[in-house]
């Protein structure tokens, strides 16, 4: 089953769970993550009903007519009962949260992140240029570098998306973090969210880095669109998989050159497209 990891629901974009599922399913998608609408009036959208209880009730409602699609729930970390959002929303049946730093630093999410950390769930973040007008100048929040914070949360498992792009370098400077951090006891993991954002032009060029880097990678790459559950593009997740495939066929042929020194073997790189639609997400989500 291919799962996709980056699905939104949106204020401007009334969705049908009927349509929905016929729309994935045409394109042999068979579950993923839905995230809620947003928390607040950001990135184009003055209109709609922001309350988090609102918000959360229609992410729950519609995963639950969706089988397969699991609810995520996107938070504002700064609120004052981000905490009282957290302990609801996993009582509700959330199976993840989601956070964009559109006006603050990764730091200033530490207080909430570790309530997540604290209740198992998995948190997926955006990292890298936000696309867009002159209502998203807030890439500066979300260079890969600025998520090292994270690594201090006991228990977080966290995601970065789009491979940070176009801070590609940054972002495999965080593939090496938390390879140099990662203790099981302390339960913190980062997964890599390989949902577009990059350009097609520099799609190849960023996932050869990312798995060719040296680092164990195999088990927390995750795939996504980054569509819509109102108008999910049928388009987009054909010419992804079809790309990544072809992409990563080739990674698996030149393993050896992720070697590193105190290496024997080119490490194993077989099967990551198959890890990376599959059976990652479902180690994220913790199923």
């Amino acid at each position: 089953m291919i799962y996709d990891g980056h699905i939104h629901q949106h204020y401007s974009c009334p969705d049908d769970p009927a349509d929905f599922m016929k729309a994935v399913a045409k394109c042999g998608i068979g579950g993923g993550n839905v995230i809620s609408e947003k928390p607040k009036p950001q990135m184009g959208n003055s209109v709609g009903d922001f309350r988090w209880q609102a918000r959360l009730e229609k992410v729950l409602a519609f995963t639950e007519q969706t089988p397969g699609f699991h609810p995520f729930f996107w938070i504002d970390p700064l609120a004052a009962d981000a905490e009282e959002q957290v302990k609801t929303a996993v009582e509700r049946g959330i199976c993840g949260f989601k956070i964009i730093c559109d006006s603050f630093y990764p730091c200033e999410t530490i207080r909430t992140c570790s309530v997540i950390g604290e209740a198992g769930k998995p948190l997926m973040f955006h990292s890298g240029i936000l696309c867009g007008g002159r209502d998203k100048l807030c890439g500066k929040y979300n260079k890969p570098i600025e998520f090292e914070c994270l690594f201090a949360v006991r228990g977080l498992r966290f995601s970065l998306a789009h491979i940070g792009w176009p801070w590609v370098e940054d972002y495999m400077a965080m593939v090496a973090k938390a390879s140099f951090t990662y203790d099981p006891d302390f339960g913190n993991e980062m997964f890599y969210d390989i949902t577009p954002g990059t350009p097609g032009i520099n799609r190849a060029e960023a996932l050869r880095k990312l798995y060719l880097t040296g680092y164990n990678v195999k088990h927390k790459v995750l795939w996504g669109v980054d569509g819509t559950t109102g108008d999910y593009p049928e388009f987009l997740p054909r010419f992804w998989l079809e790309q990544d495939q072809k992409i990563m066929a080739q990674i698996e042929k030149d393993a050896e050159l992720a070697m590193l020194p105190h290496m024997t073997e080119a490490p194993d790189l077989s099967g990551i497209f198959k890890m990376a639609t599959g059976e990652n997400y479902k180690r994220f989500l913790g199923i």
